[in-house]
């Protein structure tokens, strides 16, 4: 291989490729930028030993040119190898379905696929495909591993370099001031369930919101004309004239109504689940407070629902008016503290349109952790699912649908 001539470049183009990611998967910025990489030409791709990611020059050259996400796949596939443990499992005799393995079971927990994800079973249902059609095609030379298209993104070469104790003690250091490998879902996803809560906490809530909604609920509004004394679009020069020349009289009034945009139905979900604390829930609340206290985001006469899910519904208020809200937040209960599954809000939402309740809905909020069982099917409104803090899951949530995050200096 050539030599591959000034190196910065290559540097320049990983750090953009990591500050991509950073902005796209928050949670792992840390470890993103724990890696150091040097040029090789030992591979024609990628890969790396959990410390640094080793690179072909000419195919980093050529990756970035083809597309501005294909270094993105192929760094984010890295590194779930890394935090799943690949790079030091213990390798069995066939090298090849093994690393065929590893790669299946990062692309399906990438895509969310409903199937098995650990490796070693993966590898097993490989070895009893390639045994099958090996009896069935004694001609063959090479044994298929399984119908699935897998195609290998880095080189696996580089984990026997691997220093176990040390990309051990950096994984559970850069985890230890997030929430975890417990937090993150990915030993086991706690977050989950199939039993309602049955714990109702009381809430006060007296801090309005921190995130400005205003400009992102505009593209949930309607226009439309609403009784308000209109004084923006008055004239006065008429009114003056008939008050100075005809005792008085003015030859004008104020209109009586306004041609404003505003919102007219909304539903806003917040996740009460047990993995969500306290204080989360609290500035789920702090947040629907502010939406609710700011008049300018509704008409007077308003459709909004506030639903409170775990896996189930636990709780739903129906807001018509400014009495409505004052004396929903004035009493706020919250109920749930179970697994989660945003589903049955999407469920419910459905029921309410067919009952023709919600007439002309536009966009749904909700307030969550990220960690649950998400709606497949797209929904014909804009759906934001909402973060704060707890962020690790986002990378989960449907493309259909918009991600917001109420602490905005980490997102």
């Amino acid at each position: 291989m050539k030599p591959s001539g000034d190196f910065s470049l290559y540097q320049k183009i990983w750090d953009f490729t990591r500050e991509q990611l950073s902005v796209k998967y928050p949670f792992f910025r840390k470890l993103l930028w724990n890696f150091s990489f040097k040029e090789s030409e030992d591979t024609e791709t990628a890969g790396t030993d959990g410390r640094n990611i080793y690179f072909n020059p000419d195919f980093v050259i050529k990756s970035f040119q083809e597309s501005s996400t294909k270094l993105e796949e192929l760094f984010l596939h890295m590194l779930y190898h890394c935090l799943f443990l690949h790079l030091i499992m213990d390798v069995p005799p066939d090298r090849r379905l093994w690393d065929l393995a590893c790669d299946a079971a990062v692309q399906r927990i990438l895509q969310n696929e409903k199937r098995e994800r650990d490796p070693m079973k993966i590898y097993q249902e490989f070895q009893n495909a390639a045994v099958s059609d090996s009896s069935s095609q004694p001609d063959s030379s090479e044994p298929s591993a399984e119908a699935e298209p897998i195609t290998p993104l880095d080189d696996h070469n580089f984990w026997k370099y691997t220093d176990r104790q040390k990309f051990l003690e950096t994984i559970r250091q850069t985890l230890g001031g997030m929430s975890g490998a417990a937090g993150m879902g990915l030993y086991g996803n706690s977050g989950r369930g199939s039993a309602p809560g049955n714990q109702v906490e009381e809430l006060s809530v007296e801090e309005k919101g921190k995130y400005d909604f205003h400009h992102f609920l505009r593209r949930f509004a309607v226009h439309r004309e609403e009784i308000h004394t209109d004084a923006q679009s008055f004239d006065y020069i008429p009114y003056i004239f008939g008050l100075d020349h005809y005792g008085n009289i003015p030859l004008i009034e104020y209109l009586e109504y306004q041609e404003v945009t505003r919102l007219e139905e909304l539903v806003i979900a917040i996740d009460t689940s047990g993995s969500c604390s306290a204080d989360t829930v609290r500035r789920f609340m702090e947040e629907t407070y502010g939406i609710l206290s700011d008049q300018e985001n509704f008409f007077r006469k308003m459709n909004l629902y506030i639903i409170q899910c775990d896996c189930f519904i636990q709780d739903v208020a129906h807001i018509t008016c400014e009495k409505d809200w004052q004396d929903y937040l004035q009493n706020l209960r919250i109920h749930g503290r179970s697994g989660t599954d945003f589903r049955p809000v999407f469920e419910y939402v459905e029921k309410l349109r067919e009952e023709r309740k919600l007439k002309n809905l536009k966009g749904l909020l909700y307030f969550t952790d990220g960690d649950g069982i998400y709606p497949e099917k797209a929904t014909d409104y804009e759906t934001a699912f909402v973060f704060y803090k707890e962020k690790s899951m986002h990378q989960k949530v449907p493309a259909w649908a918009v991600k917001l995050y109420l602490d905005a200096e980490k997102s």
